[in-house]
């Protein structure tokens, strides 16, 4: 990922609690390192999809990451310094079990899949706290 020289997931799971990549040619990847106990996998499962929102075990940890590689904004510069310190209360979120960032992403993966909405994807549950 661009010039960094590790792998972001292993220095995710040795050090921080959160990462950030944002490409200016519409890559974006957000990962979440979780206490593994304290992470009702349960809840999470319905959301994953893979290459887009994956839960990976290792020892004690979680991590969940979510990549969107969309480049319909690919002309659209967007500065995303200071970003990751606004997102981590999501991070609080989950751990508390709240599954409503995870239906989002969920739902902006259908949409990346299938820009038109002609195809009918299996529906998720709708969280805590929402009615549709």
């Amino acid at each position: 990922m661009g010039n960094f020289k590790h792998d972001p997931k292993k220095v995710l799971l040795k050090y921080f609690d959160a990462f950030l990549y944002d490409s200016n040619f519409g890559t974006r990847i957000l990962m979440f390192r979780l206490p593994k106990h304290l992470v009702d996998i349960a809840s999470v499962e319905p959301y994953l999809v893979e290459g887009r929102i994956m839960l990976d075990e290792d020892g004690k940890y979680l991590v969940l990451e979510i990549q969107v590689n969309d480049d319909s904004d690919f002309f659209q510069w967007v500065e995303s310094g200071g970003i990751l310190g606004q997102l981590t209360p999501l991070r609080e979120q989950l751990l508390q079990g709240d599954c409503r960032m995870l239906y989002l992403a969920w739902l902006k993966t259908a949409a990346m899949d299938d820009p038109r909405g002609g195809k009918r994807r299996p529906s998720r549950p709708c969280p805590r706290g929402w009615e549709i």
